[in-house]
């Protein structure tokens, strides 16, 4: 059996969209279709383009296998109504977020008392689902970690995937508990959706795997999410435009008065995402770069029209891809928190690295590219207006790691298994 995987990152100025897929050789029609992040603050939505593109290049199939929101900044997360309307969700990943730093990116992102867009930050669940035309299967909300590790066994390289269908998710997840911080959350508590726990895989029929990480969390004191939770209520039970704006005022002055202006502690929540083949189902696995700097309609469906061959080029050992959304890798304990619950073994196989914030020096701490190793590093920002990203130290310091800007054109990788 052989199959053909492909990455692709969207060209979307200062933000970040990302897609891959697996298809089989015999067929140009992807049979499993994932996609991270959908947004940007670059004028124009050029989201709307790139899912345009998306559509054709899925064809007839208009699913998409597994979405992922790393967190909630615009930049990721404007797209995602226009994405919902174009395709049916088998799955939504989100990270577990409290209720505090969801106000507080609400807030520092402009949102208003009378924006509806509000309404997200407060029920992200309930927001996504009441989308017009939104068809999305299953919500999957990852738990923050609390230092177990990935099981790096996997299913069962025997667990073949059916000739015809959809190829499907196996994840071990748990309904809602209550939990003790706000009972009365709609996103915590949320009926309608699961819970992965932290250490849990998300596997292919034992082919491949997604493994989520969302870092462990800092705690507030209780006096200060009562506050938040009685501005919460304001906002979600009176109608009042004035009441809105001063709940909104409150929690600024609140959240300035806690954390300082600006503070990183606001925004250190951004689920990371590993996507790879479980090594051990096959007999080889390679990955090729091509990179694309025409807007022709990606991506090349290579190697779909033909049987690949064992001795074909490529990479071998390195074929998994880590997107990483925003996170914070500030601080070598906080590399190897991730490098624990991911396992080295997995860290070892990076052939792709979606830099951390778009490469910001906030994110970053020196000698991060060399304890990575990817084979190449990808930056999603735009850098042609004088933006602060990258940042020119962390560009120097994966300057050995094949680094790939990617602005208005996108970049596409793409590789082949073999059974």
């Amino acid at each position: 059996m052989n199959n053909g995987f492909q990455y692709h990152f969207h060209g979307v100025g200062q933000g970040l969209f990302a897609s891959g897929c697996l298809y089989q050789a015999n067929s140009p029609q992807p049979r499993f279709l994932w996609v991270y992040d959908c947004g940007s603050s670059s004028a124009g939505k050029p989201w709307q383009a790139e899912i345009q593109k998306l559509t054709k290049f899925a064809a007839c199939k208009r699913s998409i296998d597994l979405l992922t929101i790393s967190h909630f900044d615009e930049d990721h997360i404007l797209g995602v109504i226009d994405l919902l309307r174009e395709f049916k969700v088998e799955a939504l990943l989100l990270p577990y977020m409290p209720l505090w730093k969801r106000l507080s990116i609400a807030f520092a992102s402009g949102v208003t008392g009378n924006d509806p867009f509000l309404n997200f930050y407060l029920n992200p669940v309930g927001y996504l689902r009441s989308v017009a035309g939104a068809e999305i299967e299953r919500i999957i909300i990852i738990a923050p970690d609390d230092g177990n590790s990935a099981d790096l066994n996997g299913p069962p390289p025997y667990d073949l995937p059916p000739a015809n269908g959809p190829w499907q998710i196996s994840a071990r997840t748990k309904p809602p508990t209550q939990r003790p911080t706000d009972n009365n959350d709609p996103f915590e508590n949320a009926t309608d959706a699961e819970v992965l726990p932290p250490g849990e895989t998300i596997s292919i029929h034992g082919l491949w795997e997604f493994v989520p990480y969302n870092a462990p969390h800092a705690a507030v004191p209780s006096s200060f999410s009562s506050e938040v939770r009685k501005q919460r209520d304001l906002l979600t039970t009176e109608s009042s435009p004035e009441v809105h704006e001063n709940a909104l005022k409150s929690l600024k002055s609140l959240f300035n008065g806690h954390f300082g202006r600006g503070d990183k502690a606001r925004n250190a929540i951004s689920l990371f995402l590993y996507s790879g083949p479980i090594y051990s189902s096959w007999a080889a696995c390679k990955m090729i770069s091509r990179r694309r700097k025409t807007s022709v309609v990606f991506p090349v469906r290579y190697p779909c029209y033909y049987r690949v061959n064992p001795d074909a080029p490529g990479l071998p050992t390195k074929c998994s891809i880590l997107y990483s959304g925003d996170g914070y890798l500030d601080r070598p304990p906080k590399f190897d928190d991730l490098n624990r619950s991911l396992g080295e073994i997995r860290m070892r196989r990076l052939g792709v690295f979606q830099v951390n914030h778009h490469g910001a020096k906030a994110n970053w701490h020196p000698g991060l590219a060399e304890k990575l190793c990817p084979r190449f590093s990808i930056f999603c920002s735009d850098d042609t207006k004088g933006n602060c990203h990258p940042s020119k130290e962390v560009k120097m310091d994966f300057q050995d790691y094949r680094p790939i800007q990617v602005n208005k054109s996108g970049c596409s990788f793409y590789g082949w298994l073999l059974r």
